[in-house]
């Protein structure tokens, strides 16, 4: 396994987050018991609000210096691409970024190609080092890499959402994933809407309860053959897929125990949980796992 795990920080205060924001103090915590932990990679974007600065103030306490840590952000394509960029720089009070990325595609097309222009004209200024998209749908990511520099595709992947890595592979770039866990439903306790208390509730895949619960059943029993948790059991999944970076999202300084898990799957299981996972799937016609009509 080749990946590299790293703490995303929507749940610092995103804008586009599913989960109830966790309160600044109790995720500065998390950001500093991450970094004790040895956590070196960050996952940001501008539209997680306050969590560049949160980052940026417990890596100052904790005196690292920018060569021992990376930070990937993401910013929507907007004619306001470089300011914004700007800015993000200034909240994480760095020189530059490990990896920069357009958050979401467009369909306008014109202001696409301008965004990835002054995307590469930022790399040129040495502002970013890696620069990439997010959640671009396989057929768009190829077009644009003919005619443009594309580093690195972030996008989500976990048992409740396979489609396209194999496609993605093929272009021979780095590839970072999120919401390995499902967005916390691969843990097992959220099997009906009702049983959650946020935005998640409206994941598609509760939907479709049948094909939903037999991959949970089949995470369940996994899980209880290697003594482990759930959720070891779908990061242990979404490790098999030998990503560049995954960056796993907290809400409470108690699930930062993932992060030290060591499991390894059998060939046998993840065949097995992967054709589960492609069955349900299979039943979205959507390009992204939050249905996002971009």
């Amino acid at each position: 396994m080749k990946s590299d795990l790293g703490l995303g920080l929507v749940q610092a205060g995103g804008k586009l987050s599913y989960f109830n924001n966790t309160d600044p103090k109790a995720y500065k915590d998390i950001i500093r018991k991450a970094i004790r932990d040895g956590l070196r990679s960050f996952d940001s974007a501008y539209t997680y609000q306050n969590a560049d600065e949160l980052l940026s103030s417990v890596i100052k306490e904790q005196h690292i210096q920018r060569e021992d840590y990376d930070i990937t952000t993401k910013i929507m394509p907007l004619p306001t691409f470089k300011k914004k960029a700007e800015v993000c720089l200034k909240r994480l009070n760095v020189d530059f970024l490990d990896t920069l990325l357009i958050h979401w595609p467009t369909q306008d097309e014109a202001l696409l190609f301008s965004t990835l222009k002054t995307l590469e004209a930022l790399k040129e200024e040495k502002k970013c080092i890696n620069i990439g998209v997010s959640n671009f749908p396989f057929t768009l990511l190829a077009k644009i890499s003919r005619d443009f520099e594309i580093n690195v595709l972030e996008r989500a992947y976990s048992l409740i959402w396979t489609k396209e890595i194999d496609e993605a592979k093929l272009l021979g770039i780095k590839l970072y994933c999120y919401a390995p866990l499902g967005e916390g439903l691969l843990s097992g306790k959220y099997r009906r809407p009702e049983d959650l208390n946020d935005n998640r509730k409206q994941l598609w895949v509760f939907r479709y309860p049948l094909v939903y619960n037999q991959l949970l059943d089949k995470v369940s029993q996994i899980a209880k053959n290697h003594d482990v948790s759930m959720q070891e059991v779908a990061l242990a999944f979404s490790r098999s897929a030998c990503f560049d970076k995954i960056f796993i999202g907290v809400s409470k300084l108690n699930q930062l125990e993932i992060f030290s898990s060591k499991l390894s799957l059998l060939d046998d299981e993840i065949k097995q949980l992967r054709e589960l996972a492609d069955k349900l799937c299979a039943l979205n016609s959507t390009d992204n796992i939050y249905e996002h009509r971009w």
